[in-house]
């Protein structure tokens, strides 16, 4: 009786050493390389790095193995081009309905919403005219001309809201010029909460506005090229597990913790802007 009771418990042993081994080699399976090269944005300077770094931190903390390289960089248009083309697998981008016909989504915002935070490059000069604004109403009275890319979400929000815009193609960095002059017929552009203290220490003869704040519901996404889909579900399971475990809350600090800090964004007038219903972006 008890050599079978001690041939039952080599057998169990035995079976859960197995069992375990197995469960371990499939979870270990289940975890892809992920193989991305990154879009570099050219006129989003050091910025990229931010989202270069939370792609590999996300990655790391999920337990995924990554090899990915960065691109040469490249104008926003060109850039567009090449994930479509597969000439780079990962970018991101504000949403829209034809982006998520042509590209994959990771269904999870990766900049709590600062890039939909929007403030104005103004003139040199010109902060007199927006002292008084305090609403959406009282904006659209100025009749002010927004300076905004062709291809940007932005200018549906703005046209959707009746605001005039004048747009540009290709290098919309060529805004900057003109608009430091004051009389070319664009009167601001409108840059995200954690780009305009880079582009008005980089662009002489303009002020940030000091008092409002230009906001829809909106923020980055990273969109996949098709040759990359299949790291959709891993690039979700990362980017949900740097949400909820702070991840993002720490990056964002890390890079544009002082610009946030000296845009006192709480105390800034919000102007609420509607989102063209087709285009509003997933929570």
């Amino acid at each position: 009786m008890t050599h079978i009771l001690f041939l039952t418990q080599r057998y169990l042993a035995g079976l859960i050493c197995l069992l375990t081994a197995f469960s371990s080699a499939s979870a270990w399976a289940q975890k892809e390389t992920v193989k991305l090269k990154v879009a570099h944005f050219a006129e989003a300077g050091k910025d990229g790095a931010y989202y270069r770094e939370l792609i590999e931190s996300a990655l790391s903390q999920a337990g995924y193995e990554y090899e990915i390289i960065t691109s040469q960089p490249f104008p926003q248009k060109r850039v567009i081009q090449m994930l479509d083309k597969g000439d780079v697998t990962i970018a991101w981008m504000l949403p829209t309905a034809e982006r998520d016909n042509h590209h994959v989504r990771v269904p999870i915002p990766i900049t709590n919403g600062l890039i939909s935070k929007r403030i104005m490059l103004i003139p040199e000069g010109r902060q007199a005219i927006y002292d008084q604004v305090r609403n959406l109403e009282d904006f659209r009275t100025l009749n002010k001309v927004a300076a905004i890319g062709k291809t940007w979400y932005d200018r549906r929000v703005w046209e959707y809201n009746r605001l005039p815009v004048m747009i540009f193609d290709g290098d919309w960095t060529a805004a900057f010029r003109p608009l430091a002059q004051g009389n070319r017929g664009i009167d601001y552009f409108p840059r995200g909460a954690n780009e305009i203290i880079r582009e008005s220490h980089k662009y002489p003869g303009l002020d940030i506005e000091k008092n409002l704040l230009l906001q829809y519901q909106s923020d980055f996404y990273f969109y996949l090229s098709h040759d990359a889909q299949a790291h959709v579900d891993a690039m979700t399971d990362s980017m949900n597990r740097a949400r909820s475990s702070g991840l993002i809350d720490r990056l964002i600090k890390k890079y544009w913790g002082e610009d946030l800090a000296e845009l006192n964004l709480s105390q800034r007038r919000v102007i609420h802007l509607d989102s063209p219903p087709e285009e509003t972006a997933s929570p």
